[in-house]
């Protein structure tokens, strides 16, 4: 499991751009990581935002790796 120690100011930060952010992909990638900082499991976020195991460790490592611009990068897959 990825491990991430948030400050109070990412929290803060992280927090902020959540709920400013229009909604879309961007904003739940945002509340996800929003979820990790407050202390929630990965099955508390799977189930508050909806979204499958993959998607929660997939953001938080985008989030590890890139900061906060990288939630914003949208990956499709296009065959």
């Amino acid at each position: 499991m990825l491990k991430i120690d948030f400050t109070e100011k990412a929290i803060d930060d992280v927090y902020q751009q959540f709920m400013g952010h229009p909604s879309g992909l961007t904003k739940k990638k945002l509340h996800v990581v929003y979820l990790k900082a407050l202390g929630l499991s990965h099955k508390e976020i799977e189930r508050i935002a909806r979204t499958s195991a993959d998607s929660v460790t997939r953001y938080l490592k985008d989030y590890d790796e890139g900061g906060l611009a990288a939630l914003g990068v949208s990956r499709t897959h296009r065959p």
